[in-house]
């Protein structure tokens, strides 16, 4: 689910009652906020602020030096990423 389809799930304030439609425009404000706090924070884990991300300048590739992302059809090696791919084992550096 993308933020925008977030975001059109927050009720509709088209009741008659001015208080009730305030209400819900204050919580719907407050709901935003939020809403675009965990997608901000989601999106900003990529293997770029990953603690386990390292470029390696002599071979012009990214690896990930996760133990559990080791690919083990090739020797255990490291997995090559790019530098906006994410994964569920992030941890901040």
């Amino acid at each position: 689910m993308t933020r925008e389809e977030v975001k059109s799930k927050l009720k509709e304030y088209n009741s008659g009652n001015t208080v009730y439609n305030n209400g819900i425009r204050s919580a719907n404000r407050v709901a935003k906020i939020w809403i675009n706090k965990v997608f901000d924070d989601f999106e900003s884990r990529t293997c770029e602020s990953c603690y386990f991300f390292n470029y390696d300048r002599y071979q012009g590739i990214a690896l990930c030096y996760n133990h559990e992302n080791r690919q083990e059809y090739i020797n255990d090696a490291n997995m090559q990423v790019t530098s906006d791919f994410s994964c569920n084992k992030w941890e901040k550096k």
